[in-house]
């Protein structure tokens, strides 16, 4: 349906497509696709010069959580560590709590994939910088009843 207004994709509106085209290929049997590409998406949450690049970061970290859901701890614990900067980094951080608060949702799921305390060791082996900001996610999912508590 054209309404009269039209004009071309911006490049990140493409990345954007590929984000979810790459989810959907992992989701339907393809998840040799998606990790071939993965560093690839991953490199996505570093583009921060326009103005919808929370949007994008949002939707990384969203599909990221749908794609680690399904495939299993053998296939996904190499995309782990692959995403540690584009999540710790990028959308923790980010100004946008929309895109916060899917990073927060992944870096939760990821926890109950794994285990707080195996996750936690993935992460302090490879970079122990990112211990505060995970440690600060675990307290506010288990206060929020997100995640059980350790006794």
């Amino acid at each position: 349906m054209d309404h009269g207004f039209s004009r071309p994709k911006e490049p990140w509106e493409l990345t954007d497509g590929c984000l979810y085209l790459l989810r959907e290929l992992a989701l339907n049997g393809k998840f040799d696709v998606f990790k071939k590409y993965a560093m690839k998406m991953a490199d996505t949450a570093r583009f921060d010069h326009f103005k919808h690049s929370s949007q994008m970061r949002e939707t990384l970290m969203r599909s990221l959580q749908m794609i680690a859901a399904e495939a299993d701890k053998k296939q996904f614990r190499g995309c782990v560590v692959l995403f540690l900067e584009a999540t710790y980094d990028k959308c923790l951080r980010d100004p946008a709590m929309n895109t916060k608060v899917a990073a927060q949702d992944f870096v939760i799921a990821q926890c109950k994939k794994w285990g707080k305390s195996f996750y936690r060791e993935i992460i302090r082996s490879e970079d122990d910088m990112y211990l505060d900001q995970l440690d600060r996610v675990i307290a506010q999912a288990e206060e929020e009843g997100l995640l059980p508590r350790d006794h």
